[in-house]
């Protein structure tokens, strides 16, 4: 992929990230709004770059709590709505920073929007490998879907599988969230969300706890 250095560059790339046709229109226009915001940021030489959906997007609100773990320059290219197939299409996004750390959490839109697994397969594994192409000086970590309702359980478990064989496919470190999130019947713990998929402040800290070991 062309680098965005430089006007014409990050034009030329800017207009490849068009959002995936299965978003709604507001999750359309809020990936072009992330695009845009995300291409204004300055660079982070090896830093850490955050990949995914609303939920890692919204680690910007807990920027100035305690219990924030990233203490390295962080660069968050979390947008909400955003399924595989958009991740894959913004990684010209990462170029300017060349991160020493990636971490990926992407696929319950997936489910969501009812994307077939093997769909979703292929697109992951287009995700990885580009990153290792793109980004070879980069640490992956690859966390798991989280837990949610009880009607997706199943296939969050089928989607978890296939990321963590792919994961080890690429030399990536696998993050397995579920014992941290999951109360006993396996849907997400109640105390850590205010709707049963996104976390509520309590949910982020004890992600970012989860996540200090490959951080630090």
């Amino acid at each position: 992929m062309a680098a965005c250095g430089g006007q014409t560059s990050n034009s030329q790339a800017l207009s490849t990230m068009r959002p995936p046709a299965i978003l709604p229109d507001a999750g359309q226009a809020h990936f072009r709004s992330r695009v845009a915001e995300i291409s204004a940021e300055s660079p982070i030489p090896n830093g850490t770059v955050l990949i995914g959906d609303s939920i890692t997007e919204a680690w910007m609100w807990q920027r100035e709590l305690e219990t924030y773990p990233f203490e390295r320059p962080v660069r968050n290219h979390g947008v909400g709505w955003d399924v595989t197939e958009g991740a894959v299409s913004r990684l010209p996004l990462l170029e300017p920073s060349a991160p020493d750390r990636i971490f990926i959490k992407i696929g319950t839109n997936d489910i969501s929007f009812s994307v077939p697994l093997a769909d979703m397969q292929k697109d992951f594994e287009t995700l990885l490998s580009r990153l290792r192409q793109q980004e070879p000086q980069a640490q992956i970590f690859v966390q798991s879907v989280l837990p949610r309702e009880s009607d997706k359980l199943e296939k969050i478990a089928r989607v978890n599988a296939m990321q963590a064989k792919l994961t080890q496919e690429f030399d990536a470190v696998y993050i397995d969230l579920t014992s941290v999130f999951a109360q006993p019947d396996g849907t997400l713990a109640s105390s850590l969300t205010d709707d049963g998929l996104h976390l509520n402040a309590v949910g982020y800290a004890l992600w970012g706890e989860a996540l200090l070991p490959y951080i630090q």
